[in-house]
């Protein structure tokens, strides 16, 4: 057995580069680091400009802006800047682009003194545009293995997901499988090269004369049926150029499911994450590399703030859907529902980025509680029910919240039967179509009140299916696996420190769920569902660190001096999570009493 691994002196003077601080994951690891082993050498954070604000503003504005750092702030008061000052360099750059879009000077910096990087970058939609999810997860984490292959010393810690076991049942072990969920070897380059195919032929008869003229006539005729005394060619050239944008961007996200069923997994977010393993395993075999897989990261048990996530956590939506009058969840009470607090993911991963630096680390660790500490589905409808009764009691604001809705409890409904949401989509827009076609000869009163029940079937019918799509991206996890995840590898390891301990069995999850995860995400998830912000952090002393970065680069290769400041609204928050909000907003926009 391997000495004593102490976090802090395996740490102490090293040089690390972080890619996506700004996730919710990112920010709360890096605190951690910064707070907990100050000793650490300097850790290069790499960030995008954005919105024409250079990478070292947008990195103050999240220092200061985000209760996430709030244990620094804290602790060094108005040193902070000055801690940072030496702990800390902001560098310009993006993991979709070759050798990260680093200058050739950084790059030669990096490659010379860097001991470890920690790649938790990537795009996390569910089902996102497939072109994205390549570039992002798949082609990003090759460039970061690329710079770390080039690198003198440097091991790379690349975080993953548990979730590429896709559709495997049973126990999942800590290694990269050689198949596919569904039994298929996985040939990655192969993959690659086919997905990108498919995307350069989708793209090409989206393009094509044929296409155009054929949304051009489908436009034409909507334009025609709503303009009765003519139409516009301006518009309809406008119509189509958008439309074409909208249809082509449906078939990237169809693509990208269709490639991931193929192969087993559950959506285009696990079939990138899983290439991107096998391409670590295939291409960069000689780079010391370790693997990470996070279950479902939820809100933080301590550390930073109780209860502390960032915006469209994974529990969220559903959590919120369960707080309104819809209450029929497609779920199977036994399937295991794999949650990880962030905090004690981050310890995960202090303890493995250290074993890496000692270079006694193992390829996989899974930092997951099924396996010790199970939480089932049925476990989590019950505490979701709880929790929502104890707010109500307490906070309703109608009668109807405080007499009903405190009371009215989830019943967890096997997919396929009863009075299920597709059922309930169909019947609806069944109805919208037999009001729409009432006869001509049926008196004018009637006839307009029948154009008016036609419009509101319409109406609930396209609420209903935001919702039942909802809850199919979330069926996987809730219904059709009965998944465990061995997390055993940490355990390998002696750690001298009491706080970055990884012990599952410290999560007693009715206290966790009710008094910590479902207060911190009405807190903080709740109010981006209702389009509002969520409570504001303000720094007690803003940090404002030394501008002695090289300037950003601009999309002309020159340096952009740009110094205007970056705002977040709700509305750009949710972008990345358009379809969990507009299923949520079905249920708000739908839910009796709100109003008043």
């Amino acid at each position: 057995m391997s000495a004593p691994l102490s976090i802090r002196e395996t740490y102490a003077g090293k040089h690390l580069l972080l890619t996506g601080a700004t996730g919710f994951l990112g920010k709360v690891w890096l605190c951690m680091l910064l707070e907990r082993v100050p000793e650490v050498g300097r850790v290069y954070v790499l960030l995008r400009p954005k919105a024409l604000v250079p990478p070292s503003q947008r990195f103050e504005k999240m220092v200061n802006g985000s209760a996430a750092f709030a244990p620094l702030h804290e602790r060094y008061g108005t040193g902070l800047s000055a801690f940072l000052d030496e702990r800390i360099k902001v560098i310009d750059g993006d993991v979709s682009e070759p050798g990260l879009g680093l200058t050739p000077a950084i790059r030669a910096s990096l490659e010379g003194s860097l001991d470890l990087i920690v790649h938790c970058a990537g795009l996390v939609d569910f089902n996102p545009d497939l072109r994205k999810g390549l570039s992002a997860n798949v082609h990003g984490t090759a460039h970061v293995a690329e710079l770390a292959s080039r690198c003198r010393k440097a091991g790379l810690m690349h975080v993953s997901t548990c979730y590429v076991a896709g559709s495997r049942q049973g126990f999942v072990e800590e290694r990269v499988y050689p198949d596919a969920p569904n039994g298929t070897i996985v040939d990655v380059e192969a993959e690659i090269a086919e997905s990108t195919a498919a995307i350069v032929a989708t793209e090409k008869e989206h393009a094509s004369d044929a296409f155009r003229a054929r949304l051009a006539e489908e436009v034409s005729e909507i334009v025609h049926e709503r303009r009765h005394n003519g139409s516009s060619e301006r518009l309809i050239a406008s119509m189509t150029q958008r439309l074409s944008r909208e249809r082509l961007k449906t078939a990237m996200v169809d693509l990208g499911e269709t490639r991931a069923q193929k192969l087993g997994f559950v959506n285009a977010y696990t079939y990138t994450k899983a290439l991107a393993e096998h391409l670590l395993v295939k291409r960069y075999p000689k780079v010391p590399t370790t693997i990470l897989r996070p279950s479902i990261v939820e809100s933080a048990m301590s550390f930073p703030v109780a209860g502390w996530n960032q915006g469209f956590n994974t529990s969220a939506p559903i959590v919120y859907a369960m707080g309104t009058w819809f209450r029929a969840v497609p779920a199977k009470a036994d399937v295991p529902f794999d949650v990880i607090p962030v905090d004690l993911l981050c310890n995960g991963m202090m303890i493995a980025g250290a074993a890496l630096l000692k270079r006694e680390h193992r390829p996989v660790y899974q930092v997951a509680t099924s396996e010790r500490n199970r939480l089932t589905v049925g476990r989590v409808c019950e505490l979701i029910d709880l929790g929502h009764r104890r707010y109500y009691r307490a906070h309703g604001k109608t009668t109807l919240e405080r007499a009903v809705l405190s009371r009215w409890d989830a019943t967890m409904v096997d997919a396929g039967k009863g009075l299920t949401l597709d059922r309930m989509r169909d019947f609806a827009a069944d109805v919208g179509h037999v009001f729409a076609n009432a006869p001509k000869r049926v008196p004018p009163r009637w006839r307009e009140r029948a154009d008016k029940l036609s419009q509101g079937a319409k109406h609930v019918s396209h609420k209903l299916d935001e919702l039942y799509r909802l809850m199919e991206m979330y069926r996987p996890f809730m219904h059709d696996s009965f998944t465990v995840f061995v997390a055993r590898a940490l355990n390998t390891h002696d750690v001298l420190e009491p706080e970055f301990q990884f012990d599952p069995m410290c999560i007693e999850w009715r206290s966790y769920w009710i008094d910590v995860h479902m207060p911190g995400i009405r807190r903080w998830a709740f109010p981006l569902f209702e389009g509002k912000s969520p409570p504001s952090y303000r720094a007690p002393h803003p940090v404002k660190l030394q501008r002695d970065e090289e300037p950003s680069r601009d999309v002309n290769g020159v340096g952009a001096t740009h110094d205007s400041p970056e705002h977040e609204s709700p509305k750009r928050a949710r972008s990345n999570g358009s379809v969990l909000h507009a299923a949520v907003a079905a249920v708000v926009e739908s839910a009796p009493g709100e109003a008043e």
